[in-house]
């Protein structure tokens, strides 16, 4: 499981957490969160509060549990959780919300300060790691099928049998059938249109160029900022893998084979990307710049 799922399933079970440089969200005890949350379940107007706090630490109890229900060590377990408050807290203060599937949305207003949106209930099955792998060992396919009579078998077989004879009769029957269509048509010969080659280059030209343009329009973004820099394509999809895990989207392009590009797309102003720029300069220590 991911931390972005972690989150909420803490924030079900526990009723609290501290989001580090954040805030705090708390859920109410009146509100009874069932074991299998059906389609017609919502929470209760105002379940949760959230309260600013831009210094409070992250909850040691939190790291535990991303410990437990994952397959990494404590420490890296702290750097990932460390990695994904950090990287929200960027995000929100360049515009974009910071959404916790099945909790709700932190996002920054026009006075500067954060408000929270309350979201709808998703229910996860939280296990650990130990107990996926006995349930799959329990999990047996049986790839046998029962045993038929046989006084039915041997019907089955005779019937088989004829539909197999059937179909090839019809299959020889057509492709004679075709055979003395064609021989009865008289080839005609066409006369082919030599394309000068300056011609060629113009129509390849025109068909790149539209191609381009076509690529901008479909894109949906008005600009992009280069956040990370890799020189094999392996670590660049790992990195967009983990960055994508923390619930914003990150998009990977090729320059050639020695440089991959790790990207943030904005559908914003293009004037309006300074402060963004910024902010994530120094969250990744990288000279990001925009593109299209």
């Amino acid at each position: 499981m991911t931390i972005e799922q972690l989150v909420a399933a803490y924030i079900y079970k526990n009723r609290e957490l501290r989001l580090q440089n954040i805030g705090s969200i708390t859920l109410s005890g009146d509100v009874v969160v069932p074991e299998e949350i059906e389609k017609e379940f919502v929470f209760p107007e105002n379940s949760f509060v959230f309260t600013e706090d831009q210094k409070i630490d992250t909850e040691e109890a939190f790291v535990d549990f991303v410990t437990t229900h994952t397959r990494k060590i404590k420490p890296l377990a702290a750097s990932d959780v460390d990695s994904y408050f950090n990287l929200h807290k960027q995000f929100i203060n360049i515009g974009k919300p910071m959404i916790i599937p099945g909790v709700g949305s932190i996002h920054k207003n026009d006075a500067g300060t954060l408000e929270f949106t309350q979201g709808k209930p998703i229910q996860q099955k939280l296990t650990t790691p130990a107990e996926r792998t006995a349930e799959k060992e329990k999990e047996q396919i049986s790839f046998t099928s029962p045993k038929a009579g046989r006084s039915n078998s041997g019907k089955t077989n005779l019937l088989v049998l004829m539909s197999i004879l059937g179909l090839m009769a019809i299959a020889a029957i057509l492709y004679l059938a075709l055979r003395k269509t064609e021989s009865d048509v008289t080839p005609v010969e066409t006369n082919s249109i030599a394309i000068s080659d300056s011609s060629r280059a113009t129509v390849i030209a025109d068909s790149v160029a539209l191609a381009a343009i076509s690529a901008v329009v479909k894109d949906g973004y008005t600009y992009k900022i280069v956040f990370k820099d890799y020189n094999n394509r392996e670590a660049a999809e790992k990195g967009q893998s983990k960055f994508t895990s923390f619930g914003h989207k990150v998009l990977l392009r090729t320059v050639d084979s020695s440089r991959y590009l790790l990207l943030i797309p904005f559908t914003t102003a293009i004037a309006d990307s300074a402060s963004s720029l910024d902010s994530l300069g120094r969250l990744f220590n990288y000279p990001t710049y925009t593109i299209q």
